[in-house]
């Protein structure tokens, strides 16, 4: 039997002991954060960290706006159980996560499952090597797999899941799933016009275009890759009022051209005699120029009518009569109406240098049909993207390289930077022509030119959202920023956080442009109509009887104050008077405002952790509380006054003072439950003297002395209570 274990009976005695201490602790637990009954090491550990700024005060602010998590400060942002709110409500806020949470596993699955499109903030392992989160990412959003990593897009079940819910997100699937017919008819199923992303050997198939036909609204893309039989039966298949119709209405042509007035396929399901009725077929193409195919065949002959479909659409010279396909005269006619009629003519045709000048002058982005040798002449090309710039997407060959090309075509439409090599998206005249049209160009520029301060200022005063495409360096340069909010209010939330709490930035900001000020007020949780007129008169940052009519209406306006304002006793008096969170802003505070914002709240000791330990004393006086705060609680004045009051506040005080003599000696004679929180010889010196010092009387004596209380208290933590 082991000789150091307490008897039954000291048991029973100390137990009685304690739970007469617990009854007396529980209105003053009642009082503070904690409890008697939790680990001795958890509160410790607790004590030893640094103060912390109020995270509830954060999630409130978060619960009303979650970008108020890209405002808070680290701790906050790095808070598990913030984080998790918040992704909860809006997955996006991963966004502003710290590093280590987005690398937790359950705070980036809460944060898919609120969004797919959270997956770009995950960290890249997640992305790489969950495949879990990747699955319930594609599940929510289809578009995510374009976050996932390689691997992931080669996963089939991963892609098939990803286009049942967007069939586009079948461009992000690996090359071998692209010709998976499963996949294609799930993503065609889901969006026709996905057809365009499979393979030219799946747009082949039959089934397939029939499908991509019944969902999708752009037809003319369906039409291009199916038989006239195929065409009929997606029509059968998609319904139309006039197929229900008797024969007898189909017939009645008055009828009939109300129908083709808002669809001209309806001429498939025409009386015989109406398809060879040349007003009618008329009416038809004009409004589907591919209706021709359903015309007589001696209608689909007509040169006249044939070049009046073909200009309401290109597919329709694809149901012409193979004679006036082959007909170079008459194909000079029609590519000329309409450009793209050169994907359907005769192959020789293609070849032909005059027919595709006449075809990319209407249209240049038929450049495209032309044959390769025909889209590297410099005449054609140039042509072609003279008509339509998104024609050099097509060019081939050295004009591909050509800079004066290049800086022309990327000058009328900025997009095309995305199209040229990307040696030239080094060049510094090239992408300063494309941010001159839209900054958003930024974005295809080289590393090296996102950090030249005049490509970036010239791309953010024309985009202030192209902040978002430069290096956090440049985008905490004071000068650029205050061009993007100039140029849009929504380029305020991509500054730089040092930025935003900048008063004469925010200022600055506000005159260049007045709509930010309802953001920034309720960013900084004051009247619009104070921002906007401290930011009219600046001067006003200085002069006390403003600012004292200001902050007496509104305590947060002490944040825009001069820096020499806020050492003003009276002014800072009536701001903490207000709030205990305008001390935060205040610069070495007078006793007087401590005291009044300590009184309010124990937990704007926060703020006042660089105190003297005189001061510290004197509030902790006057708020015992505030030893909750562990700059407070390390300090020893401070916790000394605090236990006198309320002997329990030693639990908070750190590991060495627990141990002071007279700190414990203050505390247990406060209350006997203190004791509890005692360590080292203090502890085991203090129990001893309490039979001879604190006892009471015969009626409340317990039946074990206090030192054999602190003996078996010190047993039990080191084995356990048995």
């Amino acid at each position: 039997m082991r000789t150091d274990m307490p008897t039954p009976c000291l048991r029973n005695a100390l137990r009685g002991t304690i739970e007469c201490s617990e009854t007396t602790a529980s209105s003053s637990t009642e009082r503070y954060p904690g409890s008697i009954e939790q680990e001795q090491m958890a509160v410790d550990d607790a004590h030893e960290k640094k103060v912390a700024p109020d995270i509830s005060l954060w999630l409130d602010a978060i619960k009303d706006d979650w970008r108020q998590l890209g405002n808070a400060p680290q701790n906050v942002r790095g808070d598990r159980a913030v984080v998790l709110a918040t992704v909860r409500q809006h997955g996006l806020s991963l966004m502003y996560a710290s590093e280590a949470l987005r690398s937790d596993r359950s705070v980036v699955l809460e944060a898919v499952r609120q969004n797919g499109g959270a997956l770009a903030y995950a960290a890249r392992e997640m992305r790489n090597e969950d495949r879990s989160v990747v699955l319930e990412a594609v599940r929510r959003s289809g578009l995510a797999l374009g976050f996932a990593g390689d691997a992931f897009r080669s996963d089939r079940e991963l892609v098939l899941q990803a286009v049942q819910h967007c069939g586009f997100a079948l461009q992000f699937a690996a090359g071998q799933l692209c010709d998976d017919r499963e996949i294609a008819f799930a993503a065609v199923r889901q969006n026709g016009d996905a057809l365009k992303l499979l393979s030219t050997t799946l747009r082949q198939d039959k089934g397939l275009v029939l499908e991509a036909l019944r969902s999708s609204e752009n037809v003319s893309l369906a039409v291009d890759l199916l038989g006239p039989l195929e065409i009929e039966q997606a029509l059968a298949d998609a319904g139309s009022p006039l197929r229900h119709a008797s024969a007898e209405l189909r017939a009645n042509c008055s009828l009939v051209e109300e129908a083709l007035q808002r669809d001209g396929s309806a001429l498939l399901f025409a009386d015989a005699a109406l398809k060879a009725d040349r007003k009618v077929v008329q009416q038809a193409v004009r409004q589907t120029g591919w209706a021709i195919l359903f015309a007589s065949q001696e209608l689909r002959a007509d040169r006249t009518l044939v070049l009046e479909a073909v200009q309401a659409s290109s597919t329709a010279m694809r149901f012409a009569i193979e004679e006036l396909r082959t007909d170079r005269n008459f194909v000079l006619q029609a590519v000329s109406r309409n450009g793209e009629v050169l994907a359907h003519v005769a192959p020789p045709l293609l070849s032909d240098r005059g027919v595709v000048l006449a075809a990319v002058t209407s249209k240049g982005v038929a450049l495209r049909f032309a044959d390769p040798s025909l889209r590297a002449d410099e005449q054609i090309v140039r042509q072609a993207v003279h008509q339509n710039p998104m024609a050099y997407a097509h060019a081939c060959g050295k004009l591909k390289w050509d800079h004066k090309l290049v800086v022309s075509v990327i000058s009328e439409n900025f997009e095309l930077l995305a199209e040229v090599p990307q040696e030239l998206r080094n060049d510094r005249e090239v992408v300063l022509a494309a941010v001159k049209q839209d900054g958003k160009a930024l974005m295809w520029a080289s590393p090296r030119l996102r950090q030249d301060m005049e490509i970036v200022s010239v791309a953010v005063r024309n985009n202030g959202r192209a902040l978002q495409f430069v290096t956090e360096a440049v985008r905490g340069i004071r000068n650029v920023a205050l061009l993007a909010v100039s140029q849009t209010k929504s380029a305020w939330v991509l500054l730089d956080r040092h930025l935003r709490s900048d008063t004469s930035f925010i200022l600055a900001a506000v005159n260049s442009n007045s709509d930010l000020a309802s953001t920034i007020a309720e960013e900084l949780k004051l009247p619009e109509h104070m921002l906007i007129e401290l930011a009219e008169h600046k001067d006003k940052r200085l002069n006390r009887d403003v600012m004292l009519r200001l902050v007496s209406e509104c305590w947060a306006c002490l944040q825009l104050a001069d820096l020499t304002l806020l050492e003003d006793e009276e002014l800072s008096l009536v701001a903490v008077q207000q709030s205990w969170e305008a001390l935060k802003f205040l610069r070495r505070p007078s006793v007087t405002v401590m005291l009044t914002a300590v009184r309010q709240h124990w937990r704007a000791a926060e703020f006042l952790t660089h105190a003297e330990e005189s001061v510290k004393a004197v509030l902790a006086m006057t708020v015992p509380q505030i030893v909750q705060v562990p700059a407070f609680a390390c300090c020893r004045p401070a916790l000394l006054t605090a236990v006198r009051q309320d002997g329990l506040l030693l639990q908070h005080g750190p590991r060495s003072l627990r141990a002071d003599y007279e700190i414990v000696e203050a505390a247990v004679r406060e209350n006997r439950a203190a004791l509890r929180f005692a360590l080292g010889a203090a502890r085991a010196e203090i129990g001893a003297k309490l039979d001879e010092d604190f006892l009471p009387g015969a009626s409340g004596t317990p039946r074990a002395t206090y030192s054999q209380q602190a003996q078996v208290l010190a047993w039990t933590e080191k084995h356990g209570s048995g």
